[in-house]
């Protein structure tokens, strides 16, 4: 076998065997991490926020920023007038109807300044996190109110009769 030949094979093996970061990572096991987080340490600007995303059912956040006057960088802190939310679903109808119901809010509030992403931030295809993301002075607080409004509608009531066309 070539020189070339060997590298390509070593690195397929060595590939394959790599062991994923959180293999053992499930909704459960970090949703009872989040779940004891002490909401005064949640800034104050996406606290309400934060709380509303938390009482969809099979949602979880995770990390949060309401921006900052003088952001530290090395803490990930965001500049004035921008947040964001890091959330996990549970792969459940739930799960996916609340996430549903955070980017309808997300549209029908802003749809330029509000935003989601998807990041993996694992070897676990079955984990990845939501970056809901917010700039341009959009008020965290108008975003939550409109997640509780969507959320009376598509969990409380029936939003299955609700017309989306």
């Amino acid at each position: 076998m070539s020189v070339a030949g060997q590298e390509t094979s070593d690195y397929r093996r060595k590939f394959r065997e790599k062991e994923p970061v959180c293999k053992s990572l499930s909704y459960e096991s970090k949703a009872q991490i989040s779940r004891y987080q002490d909401i005064f340490s949640i800034d104050e600007r996406v606290r309400e926020l934060v709380l509303r995303i938390n009482a969809l059912p099979d949602i979880c956040t995770m990390t949060s920023c309401g921006g900052h006057p003088i952001p530290d960088e090395e803490k990930g802190q965001l500049p004035d007038g921008e947040f964001n939310v890091g959330f996990f679903i549970k792969p459940t109808i739930k799960g996916l109807r609340s996430l549903g119901i955070v980017d309808q809010a997300a549209s029908n509030l802003d749809d330029q300044n509000i935003f989601i992403r998807v990041w993996n931030d694992s070897n676990n295809p079955n984990f990845v996190v939501f970056i809901l993301t917010g700039r341009n002075c959009v008020e965290p607080s108008l975003l939550a109110e409109e997640i509780y409004t969507l959320g009376k509608v598509w969990i409380d009531g029936d939003w299955t009769a609700r017309k989306f066309f």
